[in-house]
């Protein structure tokens, strides 16, 4: 199956494109990034591996939580490229990415810088290759995800944040941890959004809604 990637709810997203499990090439987004960038990125690495658009079998996106407007730009682009040349469609939280990054079974937090000091989080129960999230996805300062990590306790809860955020300096209270390893949000991009597609839980273009855990940031100017 060859599958085009859309991950645009981070600083900095990512556009893919797969055959099976096996990524073919894998290009960076710029934060902010307009569809017209989009549209380049995806014919170029179209034109390197020497293939036409009408040749892709499905398209995975990133529906969130995270940047307001790079996930309506991503989204809308998926979903414009879904409905036009009638593709199957997943759509993936970007936090359920995160937490797949890590490599090994037990309660995983993963975490996306907000604003306001806040984050966008969710818990996960991680074993091998299956995840499974245990509460809502959360809006709160860290102070606040640590409180809520402490319903797991004994259990040791590990905290994971995307590959441009990694606050080394952070402290965090007694049983919990932070993941220092190789995140390749890429890659659980795919594995997560094959299964979708593969078992036919796919989603009508026309309803896929990004995940909005709070009301965007509007700055407003002072008179």
């Amino acid at each position: 199956m060859l599958t085009i990637g859309i991950e645009t709810s981070l600083s900095t997203g990512l556009v893919f494109l797969s055959r099976g499990e096996k990524i073919l090439s894998s290009h960076k987004v710029p934060s902010h990034s307009s569809s017209k960038y989009l549209v380049s990125i995806v014919a170029s690495i179209l034109k390197k591996a020497n293939l036409s658009i009408n040749k892709i079998d499905g398209l995975i996106v990133s529906k969130g939580p995270g940047s307001f407007t790079g996930l309506r730009i991503g989204i809308s682009f998926a979903k414009s490229l879904s409905f036009c040349l009638k593709l199957p469609l997943a759509g993936i939280s970007s936090l359920d990415c995160i937490a797949f990054c890590v490599p090994f079974s037990g309660i995983i937090c993963s975490l996306i810088p907000a604003y306001r000091q806040s984050f966008f989080s969710a818990f996960f129960y991680k074993k091998g290759e299956i995840i499974e999230k245990v509460n809502d996805y959360l809006f709160l300062p860290l102070e606040g995800i640590m409180d809520k990590a402490k319903k797991f306790f004994p259990e040791k809860v590990v905290f994971v944040f995307p590959p441009e955020y990694m606050p080394f300096s952070v402290k965090l209270e007694p049983g919990l941890s932070l993941f220092k390893g190789k995140i390749s949000l890429d890659k659980a991009l795919l594995k997560l959004g094959l299964r979708s597609l593969e078992s036919g839980k796919t989603v009508d273009p026309l309803l896929l809604k990004p995940i909005y855990v709070s009301a965007p940031l509007i700055n407003k100017r002072r008179k």
